[in-house]
């Protein structure tokens, strides 16, 4: 679809993104209070009429016009609806929308002229377009799993940088042991990189300006080096 209505909501009708939306919907459906409860409610209930094994549900707004919702899940769980629409399936029907606009106080010839804007798709379009945003919703699907591991992953590092720093063996200048940086940041990058189809080696013998960890990501080989120093704090 040329410029194509799109948002992220979650289960709660909560917009997150929103892109294109057409003047209808913006300066008159979404403002009335009336009306925008409308939209809620079409938003979440409506949405949520998915049949078991439908990818996407497309159905008519409270307010006369189409949306499609496809569900957004992370982990196998439902969070929230990707959503197309402000579309109609067929010319409009004029004295509906005219009724509407007397009934909520709309300046008519603005409102109808914002109706006019509305493009009308044939159902087989929507369904030839609905693959695509099939898949793009899988994707942000996958984002929202990728994003969740780097944040545990996160985590998990702040967890190992606070007991290296209490509980760590430490040479007679205070230092801790490279090998413990270098043992601790091996754990850490595999068990990461693993989980996005990388590996991490180790390389012995380590110290003396020779590379301490091989890293083998998207075809591409990295090595790191392993240094600890005195008067430098890192924070992450």
């Amino acid at each position: 679809m040329n410029d194509t209505v799109t948002a992220l909501l979650d289960l709660d009708g909560k917009v997150h993104i929103a892109t294109g939306w057409k003047r209808i919907c913006t300066k008159f459906h979404r403002v009335h209070p009336d009306t925008a409860c409308r939209c809620r409610e079409s938003d979440t209930i409506l949405a949520a009429k998915l049949e078991k094994g439908m990818k996407y549900n497309v159905y008519q707004c409270k307010n006369g016009l189409y949306d499609v919702a496809v569900p957004v899940f992370i982990n196998s769980e439902h969070v929230g609806n990707f959503f197309t629409g402000q579309f109609l399936l067929e010319k409009p029907n004029v004295e509906y929308f005219r009724e509407q606009a007397h009934q909520f106080n709309f300046d008519e010839q603005e409102y109808l002229k914002a109706l006019y804007e509305v493009p009308v798709y044939t159902e087989i379009f929507v369904k030839k377009t609905m693959n695509f945003l099939v898949e793009l919703t899988q994707i942000i699907g996958e984002m929202g799993v990728a994003r969740l591991k780097m944040l545990e992953q996160s985590e998990e590092l702040r967890n190992h940088k606070k007991n290296l720093e209490k509980n760590a063996p430490r040479r007679s200048d205070l230092r801790v042991f490279e090998a413990v940086y270098h043992f601790n940041l091996y754990m850490y990058l595999s068990r990461f990189v693993t989980r996005f189809g990388g590996e991490v080696y180790p390389e012995f013998p380590t110290g003396n300006g020779k590379i301490d960890l091989i890293v083998n990501y998207a075809g591409k080989t990295y090595g790191i080096e392993v240094k600890s120093y005195v008067n430098i704090r890192l924070t992450f």
